[in-house]
């Protein structure tokens, strides 16, 4: 029908197509039958005949993100394949709404299971626009490009690297200072997956400075930001090179680890553990290759009473906690 009537309706008709495609019912049946009816090239042509008309296209675009949504059900992937170059080619509409979306849909589609989906925006260059999207006056465009480039980035290196190449370190790091929690978990997140990549991607976000910022949010007042800087600074003491690694070591570390030990949250603990584990490891080969011997990180560990806090945890009721905690005083402070 959408090829052969007026705009109006072709735009009616689209924004109650939007409406079913979002109706979760019976593991979203309704989705379904539209996919298997042809509603996305229909909704393709639509957006290409009516490109003038940005009501229309909104409404078109709100569809095509209800037709991604991720969820316990997601859409077979070859249904919506085609779909991609038009988000890209939306995400760099000058309407906010129609940015919105596309990043949504975007989001949806690489945050989904299917790793090809993940490979086929990235092969149709969804890269640069979404990075461009992350300067935007917009909080909520800025929100959805962040949070699909992250998703984008838990892909291979390959894929990491295409989109380094692209900027997102330069764009990412004012974010780290944003007032908004959600932008700064979402950019550590966006970091995370990058310090989980090759060590040429971890040395990229050295060069760009963000070491220190991702320290400093180690103490931040919001759990789910410090979780993500946690986990970045782990990815970097586990795969960063020696060099890399001392790079991080010589920055304010010892203290923030030795509060997220206090941290009431068992995984956390587990994780801090384990990245201090990989400091004092480093310490010791250090100190090693010094005449002085003098292992810096233990003594700063301890004045900050960390040493205190470990011999607590040993005494704690979950066993990988106290086992790790009293591995850690064996090793490196029973002669301190």
């Amino acid at each position: 029908v959408m090829d052969e009537v007026p705009a109006m309706i072709v735009e009616q008709t689209l924004w109650a197509l939007g409406n079913i495609a979002g109706d979760n019912s019976d593991k979203f049946a309704f989705r379904r039958v539209l996919l298997e009816e042809g509603v996305v090239p229909a909704t393709i042509r639509a957006v290409s005949n009516f490109a003038h008309r940005v009501p229309l296209v909104r409404n078109a675009v709100w569809l095509l993100s209800n037709l991604c949504r991720a969820n316990s059900y997601p859409p077979d992937f070859e249904h919506i394949k085609l779909l991609v170059p038009v988000l890209v080619e939306c995400v760099q509409h000058s309407d906010d709404e129609i940015l919105t979306q596309a990043g949504r849909a975007i989001g949806s589609l690489a945050s989904s299971k299917y790793l090809e989906a993940r490979q086929e925006l990235v092969h149709c260059g969804a890269a640069g626009p979404l990075v461009a999207c992350l300067r935007h006056r917009k909080v909520g465009v800025v929100q959805q490009a962040l949070r699909s480039l992250g998703s984008l980035l838990s892909g291979d290196d390959e894929s990491t690297q295409v989109i380094i190449d692209a900027g997102i370190l330069s764009a990412v790091r004012p974010l780290l200072s944003c007032d908004s929690n959600q932008i700064c978990k979402d950019a550590l997140r966006a970091i995370s997956n990058i310090t989980a990549g090759n060590r040429q991607q971890i040395q990229s976000v050295i060069n760009a400075g963000i070491f220190p910022k991702m320290v400093k949010h180690l103490r931040h007042s919001n759990r789910e930001v410090v979780k993500e800087a946690l986990w970045s600074v782990g990815n970097i003491m586990h795969g960063g090179s020696r060099e890399q690694m001392s790079i991080l070591a010589g920055l304010d570390c010892p203290a923030p680890l030795a509060d997220l030990l206090k941290f009431p949250d068992a995984d956390m603990v587990c994780a801090t553990l384990d990245t201090l584990g990989r400091f004092l490891k480093l310490d010791e080969a250090q100190a090693k290759s010094t005449p002085s011997g003098t292992r810096a990180f233990a003594s700063s560990f301890t004045e900050c009473n960390g040493v205190d806090t470990l011999w607590k945890l040993v005494d704690d009721e979950n066993d990988t906690i106290s086992e790790m905690a009293d591995h850690l005083l064996t090793r490196y402070f029973a002669d301190l």
